[in-house]
């Protein structure tokens, strides 16, 4: 897949003017043969977004609410959230060239540039609702009797589907369908997990991981990027989540 939203995100902060961004994915050449590295990128979420649109007739954001938040009784998770949601978002980062401090609007440049709704980023959602969505996982796809997701897809999802890949640097990339698994150079931070856990991280500091032999999952919604995402926030975002994770299992498990 292409990788260019690194790019992407310093013209879009600039202001700068682009072409639809789908037709610049599209028009964006590859860095190296496909199946030959395993490389993190918005783009592959970004057109799957669009394809699940272009399928089902239907805007992202109402699929979204109607196939997944609503049937999960997931009140407060949403794309673009209203003025009730708005008021209680988290303060990211501060953007001059968005008006100052970022809230209740994504901050994911290129999901802001869409509109506010993409397949990489936009949606907002608070722990009450993410612990139902971790549930419905530690269950094989079912939540208060109900199934939402087969036993088939679940396994999917969480079975390594990049062949043991080797991503940038030689780290270990191993990913599922949606979920970074052990070994990563992504992992979200975590020794005392099984090695069947799963897990993903947000750019602002959000992160999810699921212990499925432990029953145990962990949702953290921090904020590393407010004022600033520099200053060394990456690192210490990293080691939070490393002595989080390992306390949270240390305690439970």
């Amino acid at each position: 897949m292409p990788s260019p939203a690194r790019g992407w995100r310093e013209q879009f902060s600039r202001g700068a003017p682009h072409p639809p961004i789908l037709d610049l994915i599209c028009r964006t050449p590859l860095e190296r043969p496909t199946g030959e590295a395993v490389h993190y990128s918005d783009s592959g979420f970004f057109i799957l977004g669009a394809l699940v649109v272009a399928a089902s007739g239907a805007p992202l954001d109402e699929l979204v609410r109607r196939e997944v938040t609503q049937p999960l009784g997931l009140t407060d998770t949403v794309f673009r959230p209203p003025p009730r949601l708005r008021a209680r978002s988290a303060t990211t980062e501060v953007v001059p060239g968005r008006g100052g401090a970022v809230c209740g609007s994504v901050h994911d440049e290129i999901a802001a540039t869409a509109g506010g709704v993409a397949g990489h980023a936009g949606l907002f959602s608070t722990c009450h609702d993410l612990e139902r969505f971790c549930r419905m996982w530690l269950g094989t796809g079912t939540l208060d009797g109900k199934r939402f997701l087969s036993q088939a897809a679940v396994a999917a999802a969480t079975l390594d589907q990049t062949a043991d890949g080797v991503g940038p640097g030689g780290c270990a990339a191993r990913r599922g369908l949606g979920w970074v698994l052990q070994s990563n150079g992504r992992w979200v931070g975590a020794d005392l997990c099984a090695p069947a856990a799963y897990g993903h991280t947000g750019f602002t500091g959000t992160s999810l991981l699921i212990d499925p032999a432990a029953g145990i999952f962990a949702v953290l919604l921090t904020n590393r990027v407010h004022p600033t995402r520099h200053g060394g926030s990456a690192e210490r975002i990293a080691a939070l989540r490393s002595r989080f994770h390992n306390a949270v299992w240390a305690a439970l498990s």
